[in-house]
């Protein structure tokens, strides 16, 4: 069976052919097949090239009956599937992708919601509002955000990053963070709003309401954050998190962990969900998103970012979260240590252990937290299906 993919240019557009530039090359990467037969070259006319024995099939050109494209007619699309060509998907330049069972393929956004728990959103924001807080967040996180300190298997390290906290209401009292913390520009309060709107059209029971925006600066590739999920101390169990991306193109990943399985399995066997984050691009993490996946922002080769005209290779993450103050309280509790324990889960079970962040050692503290895991069988009993984005199946 053929496979018939419509690229999309960094604007959302169909690419162009044609014309002018009839004679300059491009490059496909074919997906499922050996890495030695997945790349093919044609020049922007109407070539349509097989590898495979006619496993693969790619059509580019400027649109005339003999091709397929979206500037083909309905009737001729319908006949080139109807003998036997799989529906026409557009997919961005730099596509989701997922591995699971050892293979790697490209998925249309639309489909990201029924492989992770997370909706994807291009061009979340106006643009000029993009760039004025890319702006203003350059000089700023330059100046005044840090890297952080944190306890990783009995050993204190500085994180490969700088980060900064900025509240919008409600600030935490929790002074055992050390990051930062900033009032919001006009233009963040902004951006918060926008995402506010976003979310409530896609899920107006969250109530959702971002109460602060936890800032990390990556200055290039070797700058990155591990596998981890959040600490759910401010936000309770199946937080919504929206991360908002500004500058270079990074991958941010979702990796899949079974019940009892944390830590346990690498890449491998897992499943993998890569997102490239252009500058504007925002990414809604839902549900048992902190509680069943982990997530990273791993290493990469300088040469292999996604440079901002702006901003080079400095990439921008913005996490907006909703605090929950009515889960504070007598539901604090005090590790060896005497600092606020940290809220995870693990295997589908809350427990409350010593928080790495900020500290200089960590003790063994840990217990089961029965009020999280109550609130979070309340809060699955409540759930409603998973938001996706707007549907980019051209040809049903």
């Amino acid at each position: 069976m053929a496979v018939v993919i419509d690229l999309l240019d960094s604007d959302g557009e169909p690419e162009e052919g044609g014309g002018s530039a009839a004679s300059e090359a491009f490059s496909l990467e074919i997906w499922g097949l050996p890495p030695s037969k997945r790349t093919l070259s044609a020049s922007c006319s109407a070539d349509v090239a097989a590898l495979g024995g006619g496993a693969a099939k790619w059509w580019k050109g400027s649109g005339s009956e003999e091709e397929l494209g979206t500037s083909a007619s309905s009737s001729t699309r319908s006949r080139k599937v109807s003998s036997g060509l799989m529906p026409l998907v557009r997919l961005w330049n730099h596509p989701v992708s997922v591995r699971a069972n050892g293979r790697e393929r490209p998925v249309p956004d639309a489909e990201l919601p029924s492989l992770a728990p997370a909706t994807l959103l291009r061009k979340v924001l106006p643009p000029e509002l993009a760039d004025a807080l890319l702006t203003q967040l350059l000089a700023e996180s330059k100046e005044q955000w840090k890297p952080g300190d944190w306890v990783i298997y009995g050993k204190q390290q500085t994180t490969p990053r700088s980060s900064g906290v900025y509240w919008f209401e409600g600030a935490s009292s929790d002074n055992q963070d050390a990051r930062p913390r900033m009032a919001p520009s006009p233009e963040l309060c902004a951006a918060a709003d926008r995402l506010r709107i976003a979310v409530a059209a896609m899920r107006p029971s969250a109530k959702w309401r971002p109460s602060l925006a936890l800032g990390n600066r990556y200055d290039g590739g070797s700058d990155c954050v591990g596998w981890h999920s959040d600490f759910l101390n401010v936000l309770g169990p199946r937080p919504v998190i929206v991360g908002l991306s500004l500058g270079a193109t990074r991958h941010f990943k979702l990796r899949h962990v079974g019940a009892g399985e944390e830590g346990a399995r690498g890449e491998g066997d897992a499943t993998v969900v890569s997102i490239p984050m252009p500058h504007n691009t925002a990414v809604i993490m839902w549900d048992d998103c902190q509680e069943a996946w982990h997530h990273a922002v791993p290493r990469q080769a300088d040469s292999s970012v996604g440079r901002h005209p702006k901003a080079g290779l400095v990439r921008l993450s913005l996490t907006f979260r909703m605090a929950r103050p009515e889960l504070g309280g007598e539901n604090v509790k005090h590790c060896r240590c005497g600092r606020p324990c940290g809220l995870k889960s693990k295997g589908g079970r809350y427990y409350l252990a010593c928080n790495p962040a900020g500290a200089t050692a960590q003790c063994s503290f840990w217990e089961p937290c029965a009020w999280a895991q109550a609130e979070a069988e309340r809060l699955r009993r409540e759930a409603v299906p998973i938001p996706g984005a707007e549907s980019e199946v051209i040809i049903d």
